[in-house]
């Protein structure tokens, strides 16, 4: 019989689980049969922070081919970003810990590795495997503690801003590269029928984190600085939050937006979203992909703005 209750789990940074999932799986005590999980073995379970139905779609699509191909068959459990703390703690109590974590931010892997919950043996087992040149090296520097691979990186979180080509142009408007221009956007598209942007609001949610914290990193807010003093009143993250406060609060739709209703095509009330009348807004990339880099000389933030490229 497997052990359901160890202390250690593999944790994957982002989606790509085939390979941790097969160094993950633990071997029945007393047994030199190999991993369970295997044909005819128990399943492993896999957590996931992808929970929004296309992403889960996707991740049960890459388990099939898996299982296909190994005979190991998967229990994929979602798990909500805002949720994972919780969820984490009582299953670890209960001694009821999944075989592999994925999809999970640098955050939770600290998160994990504080409370000694991380299977660093298997993780390094799996660099190795496929070869540390394969991985981004600054990947490697944000997953590891010392010696300890904490977790296997697989891909890095881009938030964008998407706009409508076609309103822009009919306005008279150019590709925003500054916060100013994102502001001069919204400002002059928005109207009772047009939304001039869209982006998280809704306090506790890890999706508003997200968001905000690329705006505020583009603006060189820093929550704390070398010498480990709070910075979080400084110009940049003031700058960084009076922008985003304005933009929600003169050019957008009123209310609560999370997740769920910055992607959806319509918002409850007014007409005013994504697929329909919106000229911008914020969420990442719906595959794999990197903006381009910011101009070389584009303009830094000074005390009362953020003017930062908008990438």
């Amino acid at each position: 019989m497997r052990t359901r209750g160890r202390s250690t789990v593999a944790a994957v940074a982002t989606a790509a689980l085939a390979v941790a999932m097969l160094a993950g799986c633990t071997q029945d005590e007393g047994s030199d049969t190999g991993p369970t999980g295997g044909t005819g073995g128990e399943p492993i379970t896999v957590w996931t922070a992808d929970t929004l139905p296309d992403r889960v779609a996707k991740t049960e699509a890459i388990i099939e081919k898996f299982t296909a191909a190994t005979g190991v068959q998967v229990d994929l459990v979602g798990v909500p970003e805002d949720q994972f703390n919780q969820v984490l703690t009582s299953s670890a109590a209960a001694g009821d810990l999944p075989d592999v974590i994925g999809s999970i931010s640098l955050a939770q892997v600290r998160t994990l590795a504080a409370n000694d919950l991380v299977d660093s043996d298997t993780n390094k087992a799996i660099v190795e495997s496929l070869g540390e040149g394969t991985f981004s090296e600054r990947a490697l520097e944000l997953t590891r503690d010392g010696d300890e691979q904490l977790s296997v990186p697989d891909s890095s979180w881009q938030q964008l801003l998407y706009y409508r080509k076609d309103l822009f142009e009919k306005a008279g408007l150019t590709a925003p590269k500054t916060y100013d221009d994102i502001k001069a956007a919204a400002q002059k598209l928005d109207t009772p029928e047009l939304a001039g942007i869209a982006a998280a609001n809704k306090p506790g949610e890890a999706f508003t984190q997200q968001t905000f914290e690329h705006i505020a990193q583009g603006n060189g807010c820093e929550m704390v600085n070398d010498q480990g003093d709070i910075t979080f009143d400084s110009p940049e993250c003031v700058g960084a939050l009076t922008f985003y406060r304005d933009m929600l609060k003169d050019y957008s739709v009123p209310g609560a937006q999370d997740v769920d209703t910055v992607r959806a095509p319509t918002s409850p009330g007014r007409q005013r979203w994504p697929s329909g009348p919106l000229s911008c807004w914020m969420k990442w990339p719906a595959s794999a992909t990197t903006p381009p880099p910011p101009a070389p000389n584009a303009p830094r933030t000074p005390p009362s703005w953020p003017r930062t490229p908008a990438s």
